[in-house]
């Protein structure tokens, strides 16, 4: 059967319903939004999103999964790549973590945007970084395991915290509080791409003297 020119399929709902709660979680907090909100912004009958999503919990769950795997294979794609390569330090482990978030941030699709704006408020917050970090621990365990080759004389321990805090470092830079406008007068701008450089040195630097007790 052939398809009249000009006519476009038909968007797939279920696509539809989350990408309006990734919206709204991202813009309200996902406690202040309610189902009755995303089926309004998805502009579908409240009946299908919770035919598709019983609770907004799973909403709220494949929100953050969907994407998920997007960004933990971009990490790893860059870390094989250079790897193996001469030069391979801590500067560039950190850039191979960091750089496809910042990378996702900056892309031409609100749907990213939002996703990392939603990632960076779960993940400080108590009630939902569990969730966060379930869907992470694996890829940063990888990443924690190259920062000890790198430094073979350094402890575990000292490793580990060196990636907590280097993920904390990540995420305020990441979330667009406005204190480095207003601290600066509106002389300078917290946007990531901005940013990245400065945060990179700060992090290396940090992980650096860490590593080496």
């Amino acid at each position: 059967m052939s398809t009249e020119i000009g006519v476009r399929a038909r968007p797939n709902r279920r696509d539809t319903i989350i990408d309006a709660a990734e919206g709204l979680f991202a813009e309200r907090g996902v406690d202040a939004v309610s189902i009755r909100n995303i089926a309004d912004a998805a502009g579908v009958k409240l009946s299908l999103v919770t035919y598709h999503f019983p609770s907004k919990d799973q909403l709220f769950a494949e929100v953050l999964v969907r994407r998920s795997g997007a960004l933990t294979t971009a990490r790893l794609d860059q870390l094989r790549a250079r790897r193996g390569a001469d030069g391979f330090d801590l500067a560039k482990l950190i850039d191979c973590f960091i750089r496809p978030l910042l990378e996702m941030a900056l892309k031409d699709d609100t749907g990213w945007r939002n996703y990392v704006h939603l990632i960076v408020q779960i993940a400080q917050s108590p009630k939902y970084s569990k969730r966060a970090a379930a869907l992470y621990d694996e890829n940063s365990k990888v990443f924690i395991e190259t920062l000890l080759e790198l430094f073979p004389n350094a402890s575990r321990e000292n490793a580990i915290r060196a990636w907590v805090y280097l993920v904390s470092v990540m995420l305020g830079a990441f979330s667009s509080t406005g204190r480095v406008e207003t601290l600066s007068n509106g002389q300078l701008s917290a946007d990531p791409d901005v940013a990245y450089e400065s945060m990179c040195k700060f992090i290396v630097a940090g992980m650096h003297s860490l590593m080496q007790e």
